[in-house]
């Protein structure tokens, strides 16, 4: 008798265990995979971008637009019962040699499966008989699609039988500590998005949208992977890095005071401008003797670090500066009197010698104060462009060279209370 109910108390045990194990989608992704990217759970992401597309409601086609596609609801969490999904954890869409892949967290299975097939239906995509517990999918021009649900997770590949096979079999907990060291890396604790795009991926994705990349050579090595995070604080920050992996980047965001409604710095002098073509201008005295350092403010300030190369009082209502710095008061000289022909109405003040005060490894930083800036520029009788101005607090955007790895940060802040 004490042998029967021991048993019966370890298998009620075991139930319960499985029953309660919900796996994290990350372990269902390859970890040869060159593409990540891992959403955390739609109950907590939802708590955040609440209030930031109440404030920007065009936001929220980019969140109905997912929804329409995968039927993840992140503005709606509850909804994801509907459709057989766990709102409790995260979502993961990755690419594995030809196939794009996403795995969902189940609730429950025969829901699950049953949403998923229409969706794909509604893409063209035919089903096949099940003969191997995949199901099998298809359209008129040759493209296949296999969907398999386990207990509590679902997988969706996009490509190739022998490709999605592969990926169905992978089970990878390195991916959790890859993520984990690129959060590390990047100092995100907790972001709502994260992942990476590999080299030989992110070749792809730049000529998709028109970028060259070099195909070999010391600068593609350079390039290594791209890391990024994303998180919904009060607006939208984003945190990417690429080149080598460094040590824990601190955040430079915010640290430098806004004294106008917008400020753009450059720090150009460690790329090769010189043997990039850029018209006419690239070859006259005064480009050459530029030192790499530009500050353009609006409105007209007066920066410590540059002097103040030309002012223009004539764009629109907007009072403008431009500040340089170049490598000697000679060559500031000599540019003055080149950019007085080319630009006779402008003002210059080129008393300039080669000042201090902009961080070398700073390549860009972008400061706006939209309500100032907007103020400034007196549009602010546009509707559209007041209730902008009324609920953004700032826009910042740095771009820094740290070692072999450039970084950039980006901040949208939201005015959450009026």
């Amino acid at each position: 008798m004490k042998t029967t109910m021991r048993t019966l108390l370890l298998t009620a045990i075991l139930f319960i265990g499985c029953a309660g194990y919900r796996p994290d989608p990350i372990t269902a992704v390859p970890v040869e995979s060159d593409l990540i990217i891992a959403v955390v759970a739609p109950k907590d992401i939802s708590v955040k971008i609440a209030p930031i597309v109440e404030k920007i409601p065009d936001l929220g086609g980019v969140f109905d637009l997912v929804r329409s596609l995968t039927g993840l609801d992140l503005q709606n969490p509850a909804a994801l019962k509907a459709e057989g999904l766990d709102q409790n954890r995260g979502i993961v869409l990755a690419a594995y040699s030809d196939a794009i892949l996403a795995v969902l967290p189940v609730e429950k299975s025969k829901v699950a499966g049953r949403r998923i097939g229409l969706r794909l239906a509604r893409l063209g995509l035919i089903e096949e008989d099940d003969t191997d517990g995949i199901r099998r999918f298809h359209d008129e021009s040759g493209k296949t699609a296999s969907l398999i649900v386990r207990p509590r997770l679902a997988v969706i590949c996009l490509g190739p039988d022998a490709t999605c096979d592969q990926v169905f079999s992978a089970k990878h907990m390195e991916n959790r500590q890859r993520l984990d060291d690129f959060k590390a890396e990047l100092r995100a604790p907790a972001p709502d998005i994260i992942g990476f795009v590999g080299n030989q991926r992110l070749e792809t994705l730049a000529d998709m949208v028109g970028l060259a990349i070099p195909k070999s050579g010391f600068v593609r090595t350079l390039l290594g992977d791209l890391r990024f995070t994303l998180s919904f604080n009060k607006g939208i920050e984003i945190t990417a890095a690429i080149g080598a992996p460094g040590e824990p980047y601190k955040s430079r965001i915010g640290r430098q005071e806004l004294t106008g409604a917008a400020r753009l710095f450059t720090q150009f002098g460690v790329l090769p401008l010189q043997q990039t073509p850029f018209g006419h201008i690239m070859k006259t005295d005064w480009f050459k003797a530029w030192d790499g350092r530009l500050l353009l403010t609006i409105p007209r300030s007066n920066p410590k670090q540059l002097r103040p190369l030309a002012q223009f009082s004539d764009i629109g209502k907007l009072p403008v500066q431009l500040s340089a710095g170049f490598k000697t008061p000679e060559m500031a000289t000599k540019a003055n009197e080149q950019l007085s022909l080319m630009f006779p109405s402008w003002q210059f003040d080129m008393n300039l010698d080669k000042s201090k005060g902009l961080k070398q490894e700073h390549l860009l930083e972008l400061q706006i104060d939209p309500g100032a800036l907007i103020e400034a520029s007196g549009i602010a009788v546009i509707d559209f462009v007041r209730h902008l101005a009324t609920n953004l607090e700032s826009i910042e955007a740095l771009v820094v060279q740290d070692g072999l790895r450039f970084v950039l940060e980006a901040a949208l802040k939201v005015r959450l209370v009026n």
